[in-house]
């Protein structure tokens, strides 16, 4: 269970960071793209440096890289919190993000190792992703109450000291697991092209939001990111060794539930991050009254994680993980079609369908990842997967912060349709981020396994 704290406190960092966005926004004075890039910096780090992290633990242990990541968080948590600009806390929260890289691969890469049976397996996944249910449980709450009481900067604190008592006990109970794969690289040139692509990618999704398109950077970050991912693809294609293996994207076991396992934090990220400020600039709740309306979803998360994994193991990944997209689909439906000021039990019921969905199919589909490569590729394969999720979740934040800055241009705060602009912007986000995710549970469904896992070759 020990690794199960690291993915605990990355869910509490981001979801005590989301809910006290409107304050940090009011004392940096920061722009609505600053307020992104507090979020997608840290998403964007995580990607570009998950390859390279779990190629770390292959060659030096999970265990050691999983105590020096939670070193690494330490620092940036505590940065944070004394930083002064907005400028200055995407700094920290890039660092933070270092350290979150090595937890996010380290994490699910000691549970492969710890347990050989795949129903056991299937089982200890479940119990990972219910971790991430408590980090949202305890994350908006415990955010909202602290930005409250003491200010935004207590956050910070609190996901250092946190962070500090973790590192403590790992340190104590943490076995000393050895690399499985020892005689590999890290890819040095392969590391580089990922910062590239990822990089310019997202780059010219959020500033593309309030910079004219007439201006020559925007157009050159899509062009390089284009062009690098082609000599990426090049690179990991001819090289042994590479970053990204290839092999691995070749067996549809592999890549249909990983596309899906982006997906899925495709649509719930953009929910998440534009709820909060929905809920606190739309319907007038405090930091704390915000963080208590998402409780739903993450006991939701909760909940139905451990369940989802026994269910795996007993009957297979497919039907748990098409359930739980088509429960995250219907719920924001829900949200879309609602209007500005629905009734508390709608908004209820879209959080409690939008969380169980992720608890359903999140554990699912890692075990379906995880099982499809070789033990000695379970750091690649880790990374790979928690890269998916990551870029899937930046992605999303953009273009739902797109479709809602194509609303608000022209408009400010204090113009009486602003708050009905602010929510259409959501709506129509949500419908792009839900439909996308429909597309793919469709067209992926059959490549997951129906069997149950025992039935399956080890």
């Amino acid at each position: 269970m020990t690794a199960c704290l690291g993915l605990f406190i990355s869910a509490l960092n981001t979801t005590m960071t989301a809910v006290a966005l409107p304050q940090i926004q009011q004392a940096l004075m920061a722009s609505p793209t600053q307020l992104q890039w507090i979020i997608d910096v840290y998403l964007l780090v995580v990607g570009c440096l998950l390859l390279t992290t779990g190629r770390l633990g292959d060659r030096y242990g999970h265990g050691r890289v999983y105590m020096l990541g939670l070193a690494i968080f330490i620092a940036g948590a505590f940065a944070g919190s004394v930083t002064d600009s907005a400028v200055q806390l995407i700094a920290a929260r890039g660092v933070q993000a270092v350290g979150a890289s090595v937890l996010s691969t380290a994490t699910l890469s000691l549970i492969a190792q710890a347990f050989d049976k795949r129903t056991e397996r299937a089982r200890a996944i479940g119990i990972w992703t219910a971790a991430m249910g408590l980090g949202q449980i305890v994350g908006p709450t415990a955010g909202g109450l602290l930005a409250d009481t003491f200010g935004w900067r207590s956050i910070f604190i609190a996901s250092a000291l946190v962070a500090l008592l973790a590192l403590l006990l790992c340190w104590t109970v943490l076995p000393k697991m050895k690399a499985t794969r020892a005689e590999v690289s890290l890819d040095i040139k392969g590391q580089v092209l990922t910062t590239v692509v990822l990089t310019a990618f997202l780059y010219s999704l959020i500033e593309g939001q309030e910079w004219p398109w007439s201006d020559l950077v925007l157009w050159l970050a899509p062009v390089a990111a284009a062009v690098g991912a082609a000599f990426l693809l090049r690179h990991s294609g001819t090289t042994s060794n590479a970053l990204i293996d290839v092999q691995l994207f070749r067996r549809r076991r592999f890549s249909s539930p990983l596309l899906l396992a982006g997906l899925m934090f495709f649509a719930f990220n953009g929910f998440q991050y534009y709820n909060s400020i929905y809920l606190q600039r739309v319907l007038g709740e405090s930091a704390s009254a915000a963080g208590l309306w998402m409780l739903p979803s993450a006991v939701a998360i909760a909940a139905s994680a451990p369940a989802a994994g026994n269910w795996c193991a007993a009957r297979g990944a497919r039907l748990p993980a098409t359930t739980g997209a088509l429960l995250m689909v219907g719920g924001l439906m829900i949200l879309a079609f609602a209007p500005e000021r629905p009734p508390a039990l709608t908004l209820a019921i879209s959080y409690i369908a939008i969380g169980t969905g992720l608890g359903m199919a999140n554990g699912p589909l890692s075990m379906t990842v995880m099982s499809a490569a070789p033990e000695e590729r379970s750091g690649s394969a880790s990374s790979i997967l928690a890269t998916s999720r990551l870029i899937g979740g930046a992605l999303s934040v953009a273009i739902v912060g797109g479709t809602v800055n194509i609303y608000l241009k022209g408009t400010s705060e204090t113009d009486s349709g602003w708050s009905q602009e602010l929510t259409a912007g959501l709506h129509l986000g949500y419908i792009v981020v839900s439909g996308t995710l429909l597309c793919v549970v469709l067209l992926t469904r059959r490549s997951i396994p129906a069997e149950r896992a025992d039935d399956r070759k080890t």
